[in-house]
């Protein structure tokens, strides 16, 4: 007996010895094949206190890092799909194809010291076992009856100035965040048609677990709390593109009683879903022409909100099959619109196309959209949108110069909204704003306004003041520099699962 208990503590110990000293790779396994995130698992007792692990993928350093524990593991993720700047060729992401895993455990010193580690091989596959049809493939939104898809939303506006000289040499300036939200959208299917249109229900909701989500309004100079029952639809009928056919704000009567909620508020807002290509399209297959939907909500008469047919505003892109790639497990076309760097404003090119010249701010706008080939959805898209304001600056004498548009929305709420325009030191502040985004609208229900939602935009500079009298007289004519104003707006739209 005292034998037998003998062996079984002389076991209990050597796993323990075992478990503490074996810093081995235990997933993947190798030879593995393996997309998007990778889990990497090691014995959690394997690293202690005074040890890290340094990450190398076919023998380049990628991070050092302490895994977090999961259960019995440390558990590392590495995402083979994010950019790294730090390796020309990881610039899009790790390439298809093997590659060896390897981690190294250091210990504390001057210098660190190793003393560990563990590789295995692994085949990196984002863009493989996806087929499209030699003649390519007609992507189309599979809307259903009933259908509700509801998108986490990520939005950071960031602001930064750079002068002329820096611009013309392609330098880099400081940035700044401006505002910063996350939200959520729904775009329901409530009907469809027999020729295969759909009528869409376009919908802030409230975050998850709770009854109200903070969003940045038009007029207003900080993001607000907005209730559910404050957030009203949009209905938008397409066709299987998302091409719009026409646009309505339902007029909403709230019943009493007596125990609901009840606001002096509605809140519309949305993006529309992009437009799918309307022609069969294939990786690298020819550009096409697309149009970016721009929200313009912000421009209606508050009288006649229940009126419009149409909610958003065409502005001409260029659309690309970059590739097929897999994302968060499906099988997706990758597609991205975009309006080239230079182009004029979204006013701008309204001008132009009524024949007016404008020299104006410069735009740009690149879009990526994962589109399932399985559910025929959009399961992640990323926007980003520059505008680069140009604007003359005096630099001595008396001179104002206006500032950046903060976020905001015209009325009194919506979601996600632009920059009014600010005032600077001295000068009087312009009226104007390049608008180039928007969510919701909010106006106050009975007051007879109803405010439109604006976009991110740049605020016009200010008026320049009088230049300093010096002894009674007027100074010299101030010496003035060109400076831009950028303001930058990234969205992210992810499918909830």
């Amino acid at each position: 007996m005292k034998r037998l208990l003998a062996v079984a503590l002389g076991i209990c110990i050597a796993s323990v010895v075992f478990a503490q000293s074996s810093f081995t790779i235990v997933r993947p396994a190798d030879g593995s094949k393996v997309r998007e995130k990778i889990r990497v698992l090691i014995p959690k007792n394997s690293i202690d206190d005074n040890s890290y692990v340094g990450v190398f993928l076919n023998g380049k350093f990628v991070e050092a890092v302490v895994p977090p524990v999961e259960g019995n593991y440390r558990v590392y993720s590495l995402d083979t799909k994010q950019p790294r700047a730090s390796e020309p060729e990881w610039s899009q992401g790790i390439p298809d194809g093997e590659a060896k895993l390897e981690l190294v455990k250091y210990e504390d010193g001057n210098p660190p010291v190793i003393a560990d580690r563990s590789s295995v091989t692994i085949t990196i596959g984002n863009h493989m076992n996806i087929n499209v049809p030699k003649g390519g493939v007609y992507l189309r939104y599979g809307f259903q009856p009933g259908q509700a898809m509801i998108y986490d939303v990520h939005e950071i506006l960031m602001s930064s100035t750079l002068s002329g000289l820096g611009m013309d040499n392609g330098g880099r300036q400081a940035e700044f965040p401006s505002h910063e939200l996350n939200y959520r959208m729904m775009y329901a299917c409530d009907n469809r048609y027999p020729n295969g249109d759909v009528l869409l229900r376009l919908q802030n909701i409230a975050d998850k677990g709770k009854d109200y989500s903070v969003l940045s309004l038009v007029g207003e100079p900080a993001p607000e709390q907005v209730f559910d029952y404050e957030m009203k639809p949009i209905y938008m009928k397409v066709d299987k593109t998302a091409r719009p056919v026409f646009s309505s704000v339902p007029p909403y009567f709230g019943l009493s009683s007596g125990s609901a909620p009840e606001s002096d508020f509605s809140v519309w807002g949305g993006w529309p879903l992009p437009e799918l290509p309307d022609r069969a399209v294939y990786p690298g297959c020819p550009a096409w022409q697309t149009a970016f939907l721009l929200p313009s909500l912000e421009d209606v008469d508050p009288a006649s909100v229940y009126l419009v047919s149409q909610i958003a505003k065409p502005f001409l892109a260029r659309g690309e099959f970059v590739d097929v790639e897999w994302e968060q497990g499906h099988p997706c076309a990758k597609i991205r619109n975009s309006i080239a760097e230079g182009t004029r404003s979204f006013g701008g090119q309204e001008m132009a196309m009524a024949g007016t010249a404008e020299a104006d701010d410069k735009v740009a706008l690149d879009e990526t959209l994962f589109f399932t080939l399985d559910t025929h959805k959009i399961i992640k898209l990323s926007r980003t949108i520059t505008v680069d304001h140009k604007q003359v600056v005096q630099t001595g004498g008396g001179a104002g110069v206006g500032g950046v548009g903060g976020v905001g929305n015209g009325g009194k709420k919506g979601p996600l909204a632009p920059p009014a325009a600010a005032g600077g030191m001295g000068g009087g502040a312009s009226a104007g704003a390049i608008h180039l985004q928007s969510p919701p609208l909010k106006g106050g229900m009975g007051q007879g306004r109803r405010g439109g939602q604006g976009m991110v935009g740049v605020g016009a500079p200010g008026g320049v003041g009088a230049p300093g009298g010096v002894g009674g007289r007027t100074g010299g004519a101030p010496a003035t520099k060109t400076e831009y104003i950028r303001q930058q707006f990234r969205q992210t739209f992810t499918l909830e699962q």
